[in-house]
């Protein structure tokens, strides 16, 4: 199981969890119909999109070891969108202000805290100069996702 890194969003406004089409594709992740299929809008401007399928993705941030069912739509902006569900479920607090999510793991307080412009940029050339270097490869079988768009203070220097 190799371990790849993707952007996460989390959205307290969202009621789903959403994983991107291309995602799943890459990491030839199995799928299975949706139980309650449904149109979804706000993922792009123009046209609705019809929600059909779910795939199970298991993922991590900092120490943190989740998994859940995601909706699968083309997301652009990230790979993973964390929304109500996993924030209920985890019982996450957001500090709008500072804009950083805090829960507890394990009996250990994590907070997540969101990548600078600065960062995002270093990430995507990164990626880029990874893509260059590494040919597209189908048969990518993994189960563990790492964050880029969050990063836990555990980790933090």
């Amino acid at each position: 199981m190799k371990e790849r890194r993707c952007r996460v969003i989390i959205d307290n406004e969202s009621y789903n969890n959403l994983a991107s089409l291309e995602l799943v594709e890459k990491l030839g992740l199995t799928t299975r119909p949706h139980p309650h299929p449904y149109y979804i809008q706000w993922v792009n401007s123009y046209d609705r999109i019809k929600v059909t399928e779910i795939a199970h993705i298991e993922f991590s941030i900092g120490f943190y070891k989740g998994s859940l069912d995601f909706d699968i739509v083309p997301l652009q902006v990230c790979q993973l969108l964390l929304g109500k569900p996993w924030i209920s479920e985890n019982n996450v607090v957001h500090n709008t202000i500072a804009n950083k999510y805090s829960f507890k793991y394990h009996g250990s307080k994590i907070t997540l805290i969101p990548m600078s412009a600065t960062e995002i940029l270093e990430a995507d050339l990164e990626r880029d100069e990874r893509r260059k270097s590494e040919p597209f490869r189908r048969e990518w079988a993994v189960s563990n996702v790492s964050t880029l768009s969050y990063k836990s203070d555990f980790f933090t220097k």
